[in-house]
């Protein structure tokens, strides 16, 4: 398996990432990479809201191969639409810094009783 910074410079290079994906439990740390990287991504709405929010860092499509297809295929053809989304992309990265993602860890602790 490629090395983290290998995978962001790999995904940087592409224009958009597909996860059509039907599992019940959210994979991440490929869409955490491309997000990453400033890749939109297109995936269902399987995929968790943490990481994929339709209009801002890419597109929430039907698990269906016409529909991911032809999303797929505006985002490719369309500058402007993947300039927006790639820019979502990349602010988006900003929540999943180390920092950020131990505040979350905290506050779920505090939530539920466990805190500091």
């Amino acid at each position: 398996m490629a090395q983290g910074a290998r995978v962001r410079e790999l995904l940087s290079r592409v224009r958009v990432a597909a996860f059509p994906t039907h599992y019940t439990v959210p994979v991440a740390s490929a869409m955490m990479e491309a997000i990453a990287s400033g890749t939109p991504i297109v995936g269902t709405s399987r995929l968790s809201r943490d990481l994929l929010a339709d209009g801002v860092n890419g597109a929430v499509v039907e698990p269906q191969p016409e529909v991911m297809a032809a999303t797929l295929k505006a985002v490719l053809d369309d500058d402007d639409l993947w300039s927006r989304l790639s820019a979502g992309a990349r602010q988006w990265a900003g929540r999943f810094d180390a920092q950020g993602v131990a505040k979350q860890y905290l506050e779920l602790a505090d939530l539920y009783g466990h805190g500091r």
